[in-house]
């Protein structure tokens, strides 16, 4: 690690498998949000969940499939009756909620558990209209996976669906989303053309950038959802980054 000077690397991957695991044991994401709706008035958060891709729709195909329509429809369900019932009982409030994409596709009969990406949905009862934030996002321009969570939200609330201003406008928060097949940003504007068509040298390259190792989208997706609870305007916030 020394000698290949990616000591760095390797503590914040570290650092990341840590906290990622206390986040996804048992309902810990949902208590942290019900924690931060303690103080915001009429806002209800639903339960986490990870969806299957199961649509060949464009940006999707076959090869992008993780899961059947009976699988998603099953997930999504449950999750639709609850924001049905809130919608009830609180018609001026708000409904959050954290929720992932399966971006590969695993044998889950032999207990593999998919990779997954997560975005945050924030639904305004009144406006009948839910805010899509994916931390892969840069402006207003949507990830190859922010369709699937926009697709998501209508099936879930109803209504329409936005994409806020990511921060800083023109830079993204998760620009690769830790996966190794994207270009991290310092390389994005300096990438050597003979590297172009080599997704190893690609892949290897990414790996030694430390955005390889912001694997934080569901962190990003409760740091977005507070900022909305507490009304604030998300695009002047300071992250030093």
């Amino acid at each position: 690690m020394v000698k290949n000077d990616a000591v760095d690397l390797v503590l914040l991957e570290n650092a990341a498998e840590l906290v990622r695991g206390v986040m996804m044991s048992g309902t810990n994401i949902e208590s942290v949000l019900k924690m931060l709706s303690a103080n915001a008035k009429g806002c209800s958060v639903l339960n986490s969940q990870t969806f299957p891709i199961w649509k060949a729709t464009k940006p999707y195909n076959k090869k992008d499939l993780t899961g059947t329509e009976d699988e998603y429809v099953s997930l999504m369900e449950p999750l639709r009756d609850a924001a049905n019932s809130l919608k009830r009982g609180n018609p001026k409030g708000c409904i959050a909620g954290v929720f992932a994409v399966e971006v590969e596709k695993v044998d889950k009969s032999k207990g593999m558990e998919a990779p997954g990406h997560y975005c945050a949905l924030m639904y305004s009862i009144a406006k009948n209209r839910t805010m899509v934030f994916d931390s892969m996002q840069a402006g207003t321009d949507g990830s190859f996976y922010t369709p699937f969570f926009q697709r998501l939200a209508v099936d879930i609330f109803g209504g329409t669906t936005e994409i806020p201003e990511c921060p800083f406008r023109t830079l993204s928060l998760q620009l690769t989303g830790g996966f190794g097949q994207h270009w991290p940003l310092a390389l994005e504007s300096v990438k050597p053309r003979s590297l172009a068509s080599s997704a190893d040298k690609k892949y290897k390259l990414s790996m030694q950038s430390t955005e390889s190792q912001n694997h934080f989208c569901y962190m990003w997706s409760i740091w977005y959802i507070h900022h909305l609870m507490l009304d604030l305007d998300v695009t002047e916030t300071e992250t030093n980054r």
